[in-house]
């Protein structure tokens, strides 16, 4: 879950709209040349904000899945909105089951991975350590013909979410250069960042740590990153876009090989 948990939803819609002129231009790094692929993260809320329903999906789609990116990572998702997502952009899906029937409709919550191209070996499911309250935190990953892409939801909780960012910099997560995206509850300063921060020619999509122009959160913070290493392909330029449909906007980018 991401820092505002139990708002209104009638209030947060307000704290969204008022966010649309929020920064939104994306911000341009070098680029090594050679092919690319669009890709982006969005934790939907999808429990909390929509109860297990996915009648929303068609309008979220439409409102910040313009263009598709051709890999997209959820959290907090229902399996029925993840497969959604997927029937709607006409994609894969990879879904890591975090708590069996937990959506107020009976299905399965956790993470996915929605994407384009067939995967090119085998998706890595992985629970974190630590729990907040009841709730697992994990990992799955699709291995893509250029990259493994990897959708994570990390805690709330300080210390928990330490233990899981070490956990995560250490893993092998797929073959090749790997992409990291997902809600980490931490802003670009807080030391539970650190040991992603320390990976070996780590890239993060927004830029260097502490470059924050755009807001992936409602509440104005950068609780969302795309974090890459393990080659030299970089981002071209991010973005981020609000969303009525939940409390985190879309945070996409332009990978590049």
């Amino acid at each position: 879950m991401g820092r505002i948990r139990m708002l209104p939803v009638v209030g947060m819609f307000a704290i969204v709209a008022l966010a649309v002129s929020a920064a939104t231009t994306p911000t341009t790094a070098a680029t090594p040349g050679g092919g690319s692929l669009d890709v982006a993260t969005f934790n939907i809320w999808g429990n909390v904000g929509h109860q297990g329903s996915a009648d929303w999906v068609a309008g979220a789609v439409d409102e910040v899945l313009r263009p598709v990116p051709a890999v997209l990572a959820l959290q907090e998702a229902c399996r029925n909105q993840a497969e959604e997502f997927a029937r709607r952009l006409r994609m894969r899906v990879e879904f890591l089951t975090l708590m069996p029937h937990r959506c107020d409709n009976g299905a399965d919550f956790g993470n996915a991975v929605v994407y384009q191209a067939p995967e090119d070996g085998p998706v890595v499911r992985r629970i974190l350590p630590g729990l907040d309250d009841d709730e697992p935190r994990g990992v799955v990953c699709v291995q893509l013909p250029r990259v493994a892409f990897c959708s994570v939801h990390l805690s709330l909780d300080p210390g928990r979410r330490l233990t899981q960012t070490r956990l995560l910099a250490s893993m092998r997560l797929g073959r090749g250069p790997v992409i990291v995206a997902g809600d980490f509850n931490a802003e670009p300063f807080e030391h539970e960042l650190d040991p992603m921060y320390m990976v070996p020619g780590v890239r993060e999509a927004l830029g260097p740590r502490g470059r924050f122009t755009q807001p992936t959160h409602d509440d104005g913070s950068k609780i969302d990153y795309m974090f890459t290493w393990g080659g030299t392909a970089t981002f071209e330029y991010a973005y981020t876009r609000p969303s009525t449909f939940s409390d985190h906007y879309l945070y996409a980018a332009r990978f590049v090989f």
